[in-house]
């Protein structure tokens, strides 16, 4: 490999490189744009721990965007998310899950059954604090126990055809979704997440 030329390279083995190139000036301070992109799970693991010992050896702080949450959990000291050029929230992983509050209960269901104001109409529930459509339908309550009857009555009385439903604490996806992910908004639009970009910042 060592003899091969770059662009005969695999986009993996680019990526790796391009990293190695970047840690071989020992910089004060790292900007990487999704550095595991491309990468199978062994590969990312491995990029990871090279980082990590990069940075507790020479004191490096890393700047680093990701689209991949579990990620974010990981390996960032400070989570930072960004909507439309802006920073809408900031604060360490467990910060921005506590920011939530409450309890998700997640809905697998058809969407063929869903109907264009039902998202809205669960919005108005006086016991539903967020709602997020991201392919299944997450509702955010204060108490799933006493919420998750009231809302099956809804989506019964909607038509809307539930396949599973599960109840979780939030999740760093769940945070990414309430502040930049596709959601319907007050007046009823989508948001379009191809300019939303979550900034991860590490050291």
């Amino acid at each position: 490999v060592k003899n091969d030329l770059v662009k005969t390279y695999s986009g993996g083995m680019i990526r790796r490189l391009e990293i190695a190139c970047a840690m071989l000036i020992k910089p004060k301070i790292m900007f990487l744009d999704e550095p595991t992109i491309g990468l199978d799970p062994a590969a990312k693991k491995v990029v990871w721990e090279r980082l990590n010992f990069f940075k507790k050896e020479y004191g490096v702080t890393i700047f680093f965007n990701t689209h991949y949450m579990d990620e974010a959990e990981l390996y960032a000291d400070e989570i930072a998310i960004i909507n439309r050029g802006k920073i809408v929230a900031r604060g360490k992983s467990e910060e921005l899950r506590r920011s939530l509050g409450g309890e998700i209960i997640a809905f697998t269901v058809d969407k063929a059954t869903i109907k264009p104001d039902l998202i809205q109409n669960i919005r108005k529930l006086s016991f539903v604090k967020d709602v997020f459509e991201n392919g299944n339908l997450s509702v955010l309550v204060s108490d799933a126990e006493t919420a998750l009857p009231r809302l099956i009555d809804v989506l019964k009385d909607e038509k809307v055809s539930v396949e599973r439903v599960s109840i979780t604490k939030p999740t760093l996806d769940d945070v990414f979704l309430k502040y930049a992910g596709t959601r319907v908004e007050e007046k009823g639009r989508i948001s379009d997440v191809t300019h939303m970009r979550t900034m991860i910042r590490k050291g």
